[in-house]
This record gives C-alpha cells, sequence and structure tokens, in this order.
C-alpha cells in the first residue's frame, strides 16, 4: 500500500501522514502518543514509532517534502499507573487510565477534556 502510494505522489495535491496513536497504555509504561524523536530506550518496531523516522521514511522513498502534512494528535492518552509514586515518562502501567467526561472511552482523553486540566 505505501509503494503504491509513492507511485502516484506527483499527482497528490497533499499527503497527510498521520503520526500518531503511536503509544498507548497497550505498551506497558506511559509514553507520547506521538514523540517527536525516538528515545535511546526505544529498540526494535519501537525505534520507528516517532514522527522524525516516519516523515524521513516518506522523503526517502520518494515522497515530495513540499506535499507533506504531518497529522498530529490533539487528544491525550490516559494510563493507570502500577504505582502512582513512579508517575514519569517510561512509568510501568496496569492499563487505561479512567474513561474522558464526554468521550466515555478508556484510555482517551479528547482535547476539551485535557485543556479543562491546565
Amino acid at each position: 500500500m505505501i509503494l503504491r502510494t509513492f507511485l502516484f505522489s506527483r499527482s497528490l495535491d497533499y499527503i497527510q501522514v498521520m503520526t500518531y496513536d503511536l503509544h498507548s497504555y497497550q505498551d506497558g509504561y506511559t509514553g507520547e502518543n506521538s514523540p517527536l524523536y525516538k528515545y535511546p530506550e526505544d529498540h526494535g518496531i519501537y525505534a520507528y514509532l516517532n514522527v522524525d523516522y516516519i516523515m524521513t521514511y516518506w522523503k526517502n522513498h520518494g515522497a515530495d517534502p513540499k506535499k507533506l502534512i504531518v497529522g498530529f494528535p490533539a487528544y491525550g492518552q490516559t494510563f493507570t499507573l502500577s504505582d502512582p509514586s513512579n508517575n514519569g515518562l517510561r512509568a510501568p502501567t496496569i492499563g487505561a487510565g479512567p474513561p474522558g467526561k464526554y468521550t466515555n472511552k478508556a484510555g482517551l482523553w479528547a482535547y476539551y477534556e485535557v485543556s479543562g486540566l491546565l
């Protein structure tokens, strides 16, 4: 599918690259759902789950950089921590956080639910 998209990229006005939902509570630890760069601890498939790698991949495989549009998240992932006192990035989790008031979906809060906390 990706190669087919490249073949037609010359005729496309834009290519919207979705760079979100890269991490979630299912990873077993907290993380950014759309990190700009990989962390030193990222290995295996996780080394590729960042905006820098994804956009570079598209450019290196023939996509016109002027046509690439980065899609980024306007919502928050939530987590239930294994130990509430360990609450930074990469903190162990036991599952999704509570559902948002409006989204009513465990592990996901809409922007307007998160922004109310700021």
